[in-house]
């Protein structure tokens, strides 16, 4: 069986032998065949629980005779050829939505945070572009001394890109004018300098006085430096009092395990959910941005989806070249099961009377994706290929084997010799 024949692997780049070759992953063929080959290797490596001495038993099934040290070799030399790879489905995906009609997205932006085996903080941080109706639409892997923002995503003019908090700075709002793109993001009052029209800057505790009042929309300035301000709408929403108490109680707790005191601006600012905007008001109502941004919450549940079911947390590589071509193989797979999953999804939504709900189906899309995976190497030659792929070095101890036949020798002078 070769790797595309799956219906699943069908979306994958046609010319993986010639991206391999212009990647520099494969410089000489020898017992390598080609791209497809090497590509199997590197989502069998990501999609199973398979050392490298366990996938070069694999790879003997399958034709493919490499010991451990040279399987290692391979998936590590593949990174570029793998981003590639990824960067083509991820466009393949785009132009689906375009084949519908779609030509302005909805861009969910955010990042993650991976961790390496036995390490206690951040070793990679994941930037991702998640579209609705798409999935997902731009990846960059990045080690953990770079940060957060919109600046690491690719956006198209007129597109819409809501992210959280945390990426909502002035340069970040920038980036995304820039290209033509519209934001709309969950503020900070702290973090952000606003100013009215007339460029001067606004008293964030008198905004608030009037957010009590129901005065909750203003449009305003964000100064840039070097720049031309940012125009948009500030969104200043007094949150319920129940939920502004536990807002509180929770920057209270923070707070006191960071050992750091909480200031009163902080605490009334903890009782109110703020929102800014570069979207038209002609395009999107005040009503309208807050309904928009609450479907922020989509890219958590894919970056959950991701974690849970793919198991793109668990990395398991130290070095920095085969942790990156563990994760970027990771994210093909979650690439190929997000496009199935959807188009499954748009099926069963045509009959009101079925209903599946998107979890199980990535479930079930990633299930059949590492079955396919495992049917490539599997059963192609004889067993005997992928137990010498197996095979260690011979010991210098006895075994437990070689004792027993000792013994049994010893004790039984007619025992007949192994064939």
């Amino acid at each position: 069986m070769e790797l595309t024949e799956h219906p699943m692997l069908r979306r994958l780049p046609k010319d993986l032998d010639q991206i391999a070759k212009e990647t520099g992953a494969i410089k000489r063929r020898r017992h390598l065949k080609g791209g497809e080959q090497l590509l199997w290797l590197a989502l069998t490596y990501a999609g199973l629980p398979e050392s490298f001495r366990g996938l070069s038993a694999l790879a003997a099934r399958a034709g493919c005779h490499l010991n451990d040290t040279s399987v290692r070799r391979r998936v590590m030399k593949a990174v570029e050829f793998l981003q590639e790879v990824l960067n083509l489905l991820l466009f393949g995906a785009g132009g689906d939505l375009r084949g519908k009609g779609i030509e302005r997205r909805i861009c969910l932006q955010d990042a993650t945070s991976i961790s390496a085996p036995g390490s206690k903080g951040t070793d990679w941080r994941l930037h991702t572009v998640y579209v609705l109706g798409q999935g997902l639409a731009h990846i960059e892997l990045t080690d953990a001394s770079v940060g957060e923002g919109l600046q690491h995503g690719e956006y198209n003019k007129g597109d819409i890109v809501i992210a959280d908090q945390g990426l909502a700075t002035t340069m970040s709002l920038h980036h995304v004018r820039s290209v033509g793109a519209y934001s709309v993001v969950r503020a900070y009052l702290r973090n952000l300098r606003v100013c009215d029209e007339s460029g001067n800057r606004l008293d964030t505790l008198k905004l608030l006085d009037l957010a009590d009042r129901g005065i909750c929309s203003h449009r305003v300035l964000l100064p840039v430096k070097g720049h031309e301000s940012i125009a948009g709408r500030l969104l200043i929403f007094a949150l319920p009092p129940e939920q502004a108490s536990r807002n509180r109680q929770k920057l209270r707790r923070r707070a006191s395990r960071k050992q750091d005191g909480v200031g009163e601006m902080g605490l009334r600012l903890a009782g109110y959910f703020v929102l800014f905007t570069t979207v038209p008001e002609e395009e999107l109502s005040d009503d309208d941005v807050g309904k928009l941004y609450r479907l922020r919450w989509q890219i958590e549940l894919f970056f959950k989806r991701a974690k849970s079911i793919v198991g793109l947390d668990e990395l398991a590589a130290k070095t920095p070249d085969v942790a990156r071509a563990y994760l970027l193989g990771k994210l093909i797979i979650v690439a190929l099961t997000e496009k199935a999953s959807m188009r499954l999804d748009e099926e069963l939504r045509s009959d009101p009377r079925q209903y599946v709900g998107l979890w199980r189906l990535h479930q079930m899309c990633r299930e059949e994706l590492v079955a396919a995976l495992r049917e490539v190497g599997d059963r192609q030659h004889d067993d005997i290929d992928a137990l010498r792929a197996l095979g260690e070095s011979p010991r210098k101890r006895q075994t437990a084997a070689e004792l027993i036949d000792m013994f049994n020798r010893r004790f039984n002078p007619g025992m007949k010799p192994a064939n």
